[in-house]
């Protein structure tokens, strides 16, 4: 569902980037991130595309923030 993140490989500079960032990686199934999209648009009136969702789709998973009283997510929808 999020085609605009496949990538077949990450450049070597990002890579180093995230590796002293100690970045976490998950998972997020495309049900957690249609249900992202869906309140994104009826809460806030943001359209976005599944990939802008992603990251909101992983806080409702629990897959991150739970150990973070405040939570920022970065959302955005460029081809909606």
């Amino acid at each position: 569902m999020c085609d605009a993140l496949r990538s077949r490989q990450i450049g070597t500079r990002a890579f180093e980037i995230l590796e002293r960032s100690n970045v976490r990686v998950c998972a997020v199934d495309d049900e957690l991130v249609q249900g992202a999209m869906a309140l994104l648009h009826e809460t806030c009136g943001i359209r976005t595309e599944p990939s802008g969702a992603l990251a909101m789709g992983a806080v409702l998973g629990g897959a991150v923030g739970s150990e973070h009283s405040r939570v920022w997510v970065i959302a955005c929808g460029g081809n909606v």
